[in-house]
Parts: structure tokens; sequence; C-alpha cells
């Protein structure tokens, strides 16, 4: 009942917060150490533990099993049953846990992409001067009006791309009929 459920979350939550995280991946000897001895000694103290609350599973047996040969028995199917129960909260503990450190990096990794990328746009802004940039092509526009009007249109229409990448397009959302316009 709810000794039983308490316990398996006491083992569920050990491996969880603490086994894994601590030991699992850094000292892996330990860490199965730790296991074998939590597998040995869970069957033994779930018993004492029910002995102790009166509990009717085990409460009727003794360790005294030299009086009836089905004590034995009735005691290795209910020490199986436990040993069975950590048998699934172990490996349960371990998959769930692995899953949410799996989810974490991942978020993690993706927030440091969007870091880099931003850093890299940060730093070839401050690379190219665009006070100079915008100077040098209203000069270039200048100097090629009087000869082509579709040349000078042309460089006017990239002034307003760079002018749009350097200063508009900075914000996290853009409205899309503003990005079309920039587009066509």
């Amino acid at each position: 009942g709810i000794v039983t459920i308490g316990s398996a979350v006491a083992v569920f939550y050990s491996y969880f917060y603490l086994l894994v995280p601590r030991y699992l991946g850094k000292n892996n000897l330990k860490f199965i150490l730790i296991t074998v001895a939590i597998v040995v000694s869970y069957p033994i103290l779930k018993y004492f533990l029910d002995q102790q609350l009166s509990i009717s599973s085990l409460q009727t047996l003794q360790l005294n099993p030299g009086e009836d040969p089905r004590t034995v028995i009735v005691m290795g199917q209910e020490m199986g049953r436990r040993l069975f129960t950590l048998f699934w909260i172990i490996p349960f503990a371990l998959v769930s846990r692995f899953m949410v450190d799996w989810f974490k990096n991942k978020r993690i990794k993706s927030i440091m992409e969007t870091q880099q990328l931003k850093s890299e746009l940060a730093m070839l802004r401050n690379q190219v001067n665009p006070h100079f940039l915008f100077n040098v092509l209203n000069n270039i526009d200048a100097m090629v009006y009087p000869h082509s009007e579709e040349a000078s249109e042309a460089i006017m229409k990239l002034s307003s791309i760079m002018r749009y990448m350097l200063y508009e397009s900075d914000s996290d959302f853009v409205k899309i009929n503003q990005e079309m316009n920039y587009i066509k």
C-alpha cells in the first residue's frame, strides 16, 4: 500500500535527483556498487519496515523458516516482488533522468546557437561602419546618376536594403508586410 508506494517513490527520486546526476558517467563503479547495495538491502529493509508498521504482507512470517517449508516459499515470493519493484523503478528513474537532461541540453544548445548568431551579427555590424558605407553608396550614386538612371536606382535599392538589414531587422519580430516589401 502506502508504504510500498512511498518506498518506491523514495528509490525513484534518490536515483533521479541524487545518484544519476552525481555518480553516473563520473564514477560508474560507485554508481554500480550503490545500486547493488540498494538491490540487496531493499527487500530486507522493506521487510523490517513492514514488521515495524505491522503490515500484513510478511507480518505472519518470521525469519525462522525451519518450522514450515511453505514459509520459505512465501518469503521468497515476497522478496521477489520487492526486487521486481526495484527492477522497474531504477530503469524508469534512469530513463526519466536521461530524457530530462537531453531536453535541457537541447534547449541550452539552441539558446547558445541563437546567442552565437546574434554575436556574429553584432560583430559584422560593428565591423562595417554604416555611415561610411552609406556615404560611399551616395557618392557612387552621384557619379553614376548622370550616366545611368538604372544603375543609380539599383544603388539606392542596395542602400535601402543595407539600411533595413542594419537597423530595422534587429528586433526579434518584423511585420510581414514590411519584410515582403524589402524582399520585393
